[in-house]
C-alpha cells in the first residue's frame, strides 16, 4: 500500500487540472485523470 500512497503524491503533484478535465470529457466522464501526459511519466 506504501508503494500506491507514494505513486498517488507524485501523480497529484504533476496533476494538470485543466488537462485532467479534457481527458475526462473525452472519456465521456467515465473516469478520474490526473492530466498527465505521458512525457511526464519519465522521472
Amino acid at each position: 500500500m506504501d508503494k500506491y500512497l507514494e505513486i498517488k503524491k507524485i501523480f497529484e503533484s504533476r496533476e494538470d487540472k485543466e488537462n485532467a478535465l479534457a481527458m475526462s470529457k473525452y472519456m465521456r466522464n467515465m473516469f478520474v485523470f490526473y492530466g498527465l501526459p505521458n512525457k511526464n511519466m519519465i522521472n
